[in-house]
């Protein structure tokens, strides 16, 4: 689930031409391209029935289709960029690091995802949870979070994808707008089962093509075993063991709020199946993760002066023969195609099932699918620097993320914690971190606030550690402390906390919870009261059921 590219920084544009040239190059690159067009076009025509299909593919998936999907959903171009240049910095340690912070999502996929299917069957995205659970304010926040998280990593993609095809001779222009129209045709077309389709074949193409480059590395590359004892790679430092911490929260909240995880999550059979595709997706990750980190480390243990000083992977690719390099631009296709059709099926999921609320048709749906790509095409052909901008999409989700884990625990927390208490707890754990600034900057405010966005990235020993550590655990003592004064404060009016009247749809949450565990009547009960109140009141209770009576399941109806 490795899909931040966020730790790496702004990827640099590489020049010159590897020895493939520049004319088989094109030719590789749009006939890999083509190829996963027809795939994709050939499973929209099979597999998009209506508008639920075509966002979610519901419950179509076994654990092996399934599980290589969520194994090709994290996988990007910024793996052959970031991974091994972690390797490089930090050494086996940072590598390590990276590939087990990638696969920790995976067993909270796991627990969050079970409960969500069964308090929220018939749902889309997490965020329409937490629209039933929390309100519309908190729905808000979270698809701003969720959205500006994919619209980012988007972006990054597309950079990373300009970098790549400039080693390669290529003028990065064309290849960016192709990859997007390609990816936009089909999943405007065949929608979730596009891109689940797609995906496999992606992750089979990805993990082939690992398999052969490890071959080619181990019997190409000349390594003087002498170097190897006590290299800086086999070296600890403060920074690879911060970075445990540090990536594990930031990929863990960033995942969440990748909607492409969640459509997934509804796209299986079972919750059986899901278990075991998210065991299959982290058994394949995490060894690929450290064969791609472990470049990086061959690069140091090569110790060429003649390296190209640009990137870990491409100084030990540029010594290989040419099919391996012809290997190289397949996979890299295959990767920027996994992570661009997936990030596009899911924001136009949000933002067909959560702002328009499946009020448009499926028309309107594939058309704003291929709308998306317009805006991250154009911020991606400038080549701007996107490290800040991921840290604070990181910084964001790591703040909102305990919230929407509280909200599914079942128990006295239905009623303990409500929409306000939710919107404390985020705007409190961001607070946190200019807090922590302040005590880490020994007062200097403007630090404090600059801290918010990670000027210094992870360079500073103790700096990013400290911010990943307040947002999370800031945000649980906000909300805490919003529910207990909040309490308190209606006990001293009404004497009886557990008796206040339903709040305002904006803050609204615990009485909905009967629509997320499918009880009809509880529904129509509810629906019929609020009717009865409308010649007497506004309706707006009106729009909550009909927002939340798509989560009804008539069970032994």
């Amino acid at each position: 689930m490795a899909d931040n590219p966020d730790v790496s920084g702004n990827v640099p544009a590489l020049t010159g031409a590897l020895a493939l040239g520049k004319t088989a190059s094109q030719a590789l690159f749009y006939a890999t391209l083509a190829f996963f067009f027809l795939i994709g076009i050939f499973a929209g025509r099979k597999g998009v029935v209506d508008m639920d299909s075509f966002l979610t593919a519901r419950g179509t998936q076994g654990w092996v289709g399934l599980g290589l999907n969520l194994f090709a959903a994290g996988l990007g171009v910024w793996t052959i960029f970031t991974l091994p240049q972690v390797g490089y910095d930090f050494g086996v340690l940072g590598a390590f690091a990276y590939a087990f912070a990638c696969i920790v999502p995976f067993p909270v996929l796991v627990l969050m995802g079970k409960v969500l299917r069964d308090r929220a069957p018939n749902g889309v995205t997490i965020t329409e949870f937490v629209l039933i659970r929390f309100g519309w304010a908190a729905q808000i926040l979270c698809n701003l979070s969720s959205l500006g998280y994919m619209f980012v990593y988007l972006i990054s993609e597309l950079t990373a994808l300009a970098s790549l095809v400039q080693v390669f001779g290529l003028d990065p222009l064309a290849p960016q707008i192709a990859v997007c129209v390609t990816t936009a045709i089909y999943t405007a077309i065949g929608g979730m089962p596009a891109s689940l389709l797609t995906d496999k074949f992606q992750a089979w193409f990805v993990v082939g093509l690992i398999i052969l480059a490890t071959i080619a590395f181990s019997t190409r590359i000349q390594i003087d075993p002498a170097s190897i004892p006590g290299s800086a790679p086999l070296q600890t430092s403060r920074a690879a063991w911060e970075s445990l911490w540090v990536l594990t929260v930031a990929v863990t909240a960033a995942n969440v709020f990748h909607q492409g995880y969640w459509q997934r999550v509804y796209a299986a059979k079972s919750s059986r199946d899901l278990v075991r595709a998210c065991i299959l997706a982290a058994a394949l990750t995490f060894p690929v993760f450290m064969l791609i980190g472990f470049v990086g480390i061959i690069d140091v243990w090569r110790n060429d002066p003649n390296s190209f000083d640009q990137n870990a992977f491409f100084d030990v690719t540029a010594t290989l023969p040419v099919w391996m390099n012809a290997l190289v631009l397949v996979l890299a296709v295959a990767l920027v195609c996994s992570s661009i059709d997936t990030l596009q099926s899911a924001m136009s999921a949000l933002i067909v099932n959560d702002i328009f609320q499946s009020r448009i048709s499926l028309t309107w749906a594939r058309l704003l699918t291929a709308v998306l790509n317009v805006p991250a095409l154009i911020v991606g052909t400038k080549g701007i620097p996107i490290f800040t901008l991921f840290l604070i999409a990181d910084l964001i989700a790591a703040a909102v993320v305990l919230p929407v884990v509280i909200g599914l625990v079942r128990g006295k927390t239905e009623t303990f914690f409500t929409g306000l208490d939710f919107a404390v707890g985020c705007v409190g754990g961001v607070f946190s971190v200019f807090l922590f600034g302040l005590g880490f900057g020994a007062g200097d405010v403007h630090y404090a606030i600059s801290l918010l966005g990670l000027p210094n990235g992870t360079s500073v020993p103790g700096e990013s550690f400290g911010v990943f550590l307040c947002a999370p655990a800031g945000s649980v003592a906000f909300m805490l402390a919003s529910a207990m004064l909040r309490r308190a404060v209606e006990a001293a009016l009404r004497r009886d906390p557990d008796a206040r009247p339903a709040a305002p749809t904006l803050l609204r949450g615990p009485g909905h919870l009967d629509v997320l565990l499918g009880n009809k009547e509880q529904l129509e009960e509810t629906a019929g009261a609020e009717e009865d109140d409308a010649d007497a009141a506004a309706g707006g209770a009106a729009g909550d059921v009909e927002v939340a009576s798509k989560f009804v399941v008539a069970r032994g109806a």
